[in-house]
């Protein structure tokens, strides 16, 4: 807190040398027109207010704007004091790169920053923290982008349910901290045995869920079978190993409820292995009984 209120204090310092420097000038030399010096000094206090307050939250390449444009301002009402004249209208490339470039310049890269800044916000918004997988909201917007492009060019669909086996005993017995590291290690080893544009996501608990665009029910179960070849997976200074129950599917395009049918059905099987002891998988058309 006294290291925040110091902080603070200082920027109020930089503010009012920020506001100090253009009014000695207003006061000790002659001003060509005072509206024009008046409102780039504003200007210019105001972009080392925002500069000062969101150095540590703002981008770089909006920090390096709002420098830009800073000494942009500060070179415009510059040019209001008749003093300075003779010395600013000397070189025509500093007027133009100074009064203009630099202002373009700054422009495009505070423009470039937030950009930049809303898409790592909408990134973190996507994400689940602690497996640093996608979360349900985003996986389903994800999915339904994924499948109606599959439904333009008919191709088929794969989706997998991950199931970590025994989980609440792992919680019950090892601790919270022990469970989180678990959830980690299957979210890192599921992630090494996707392709490149399977989508995973953490679905809830300690379940996980990937959608496998353009996949077919071979192509899908050689995913699961590497799903599994990894495993058991070892979590120091706990004596277990990690194993996981694999259900999967795969549907053609359909005009409606695409997702749920993938789900139900990858769900379906996931039950099926859970019911037979675990530590298996199963493709829902591999099911030996009606559903």
């Amino acid at each position: 807190m006294l290291y925040w209120q110091g902080d603070l204090d200082m920027n109020y310092l930089w503010i009012a040398i920020s506001a100090l420097f253009p009014a000695y000038l207003f006061f000790s030399f002659q001003i060509l027109d005072k509206t024009d010096f008046l409102l780039e000094s504003a200007s210019f206090i105001l972009l080392t207010t925002i500069y000062l307050f969101g150095r540590t939250t703002l981008e770089y390449t909006v920090k390096l704007g709002l420098l830009s444009l800073m000494i942009c301002e500060s070179y415009e009402f510059l040019e209001e004091v008749y003093q300075f004249q003779s010395f600013i209208n000397s070189n025509a490339l500093v007027d133009i790169f100074v009064g203009d470039v630099l202002a373009l310049l700054g422009l495009a890269l505070i423009a470039y920053g937030i950009h930049n800044m809303f898409r790592r916000q909408r990134r973190m918004a996507e994400i689940e923290p602690l497996t640093n997988t996608f979360n349900k909201r985003a996986i389903e917007q994800l999915s339904k982008k994924e499948l109606e492009r599959s439904l333009r060019y008919m191709t088929e669909t794969s989706m997998i349910l991950v199931d970590i086996d025994h989980f609440k005993q792992v919680n019950d017995v090892y601790g919270h901290q022990v469970g989180d590291r678990v959830l980690v290690i299957v979210a890192e080893h599921l992630r090494k045995q996707i392709r490149g544009y399977d989508l995973l996501a953490r679905w809830g608990g300690d379940e996980f869920i990937i959608l496998c665009p353009s996949t077919s029910q071979s192509e899908v179960e050689e995913v699961m079978t590497r799903l599994q070849k990894s495993l058991p997976l070892p979590i120091q200074d706990a004596h277990f190993d990690v194993t996981l129950s694999i259900g999967g599917t795969t549907v053609l395009p359909m005009a409606e409820n695409q997702f749920e049918r993938l789900f139900f059905q990858a769900d379906k099987a996931l039950y099926k292995v859970k019911n037979n002891g675990r530590n298996n998988r199963c493709h829902f058309h591999d099911l030996s009984y009606d559903l």
